[in-house]
């Protein structure tokens, strides 16, 4: 196989590799607002309710279904005046609430704090939490009537008490929902236990994910699933190769058998017509000049346009000979004619080497003995 086509072959396996390696172990956790019955990330709260299923509750994700046995707000505290009505109304018809970090609208709150060392309590589903990690969490009133477990400050962390004929449950932290902090502690047990209090299917509602456009704090490369990174890494690696295929002509070069010779003269000829076509057959004798005149800045300090052809070739050394050269070269005309602009070339090449130097050294090696 040609050098060539194995660095390109290998090129293109190698981002392939790379895009498969890096995208394939892409996070493909999905985000959203804290709390997020559907975020995977550290603190939303899908994994809680993906453990509630698998004890054999019914749950789904939405908005506040009065149709539900049971609904699960996990921010109340977005909730506006309406919605605080309807979840009174909803209780007091004999639904069920559960409340997490609730507010005063709902709940009466007695302060807030840390857990008290003492995590003992004989309500059913929590006789087997011993530790949790709740960092500080409200402190509930508890109300007559009502259940209440593990004591903060003045007041509790869970209390479950009747309203109207049906049953409100508060919960003054959320962090044992999170899924970074379920598997802390007997954060689980816990999850269990609150949901535990309450009876048939369960509708979470996550009130912040229904906020304005605008309210989150994800960004748009957040939004943009992990497929469709894929797909563009897919697109990325088909362009590069595309784009290496058409810059080198793969396998051994082709002989060319039949050389067209082109003369010189006749080539700057077509060259000329090209530019007369164009409108701008001065381009090519300005870009000539232009070269002429750096040279002749940088080597001999002498601007042609003040000092003239003969002070130029004074300045060079030039001989007799390349006299005329110089003089053709540094006309300030535009060439009339096809055989004008060949000899003003011509005279701006032949001038380039004479500045230079290298027509002296031609001539010195043809001169030197062999």
């Amino acid at each position: 196989m040609n050098r060539s086509v194995f660095v390109i072959v290998a090129a293109v396996l190698v981002l392939i590799v790379a895009a498969a390696t890096f995208f394939g172990d892409a996070d493909e956790r999905r985000g959203g607002p804290p709390l997020d019955p559907q975020s995977t990330i550290d603190d939303g709260s899908a994994a809680a309710w993906i453990l509630v299923e698998q004890t054999g509750r019914s749950i789904e994700i939405g908005e506040f279904d009065p149709g539900s046995a049971t609904n699960v707000l996990v921010d109340p505290v977005a909730l506006d005046q309406p919605g605080i009505d309807r979840v009174q109304t909803y209780v007091e018809s004999g639904g069920q609430v559960v409340l997490l970090d609730p507010d005063e609208r709902l709940v009466e709150l007695a302060g807030a704090g840390t857990l008290d060392d003492d995590l003992a309590c004989d309500v059913e589903g929590f006789t087997d939490v011993d530790s949790l990690t709740t960092g500080v969490a409200r402190a509930i009133a508890s109300p007559a009537g009502a259940q209440s477990c593990f004591e903060v400050a003045d007041g509790w962390l869970v209390v479950s008490a009747p309203m109207g004929t049906g049953r409100l449950v508060a919960v003054g932290s959320s962090r044992p929902f999170m899924n970074q902090w379920l598997a802390a502690d007997d954060n689980a047990a816990f999850v269990v236990g609150v949901v535990g209090l309450t009876e048939g299917p369960i509708t979470v509602v996550a009130t912040e994910r229904f906020a304005a456009i605008g309210a989150g704090d994800l960004t748009l490369m957040e939004l943009i699933s992990p497929v469709a990174w894929s797909v563009v890494a897919m697109v990325l690696v088909v362009l590069a190769f595309y784009a290496l295929t058409r810059s080198r002509r793969l396998g051994n070069p082709v002989d060319e058998t039949d050389l067209v010779e082109i003369d010189a003269t006749e080539l700057t000829k077509a060259t000329a017509r090209l530019y007369e076509r164009s409108k701008a057959r001065s381009v090519g004798t300005t870009r000539m000049y232009s070269l002429l005149d750096d040279d002749l800045g940088r080597r001999w300090r002498i601007d042609p346009r003040e000092a003239g052809a003969e002070a130029v070739a004074t300045k060079v050394r030039a001989l007799p000979g390349e006299r005329p050269l110089l003089k053709e070269a540094l006309d300030p005309r535009a060439p009339e004619d096809d055989a004008g602009y060949v000899r003003r070339i011509g005279a701006l090449v032949q001038a380039r080497r004479i500045v230079t130097g290298s027509k002296r050294k031609e001539i010195q090696e043809e001169r030197s003995p062999t």
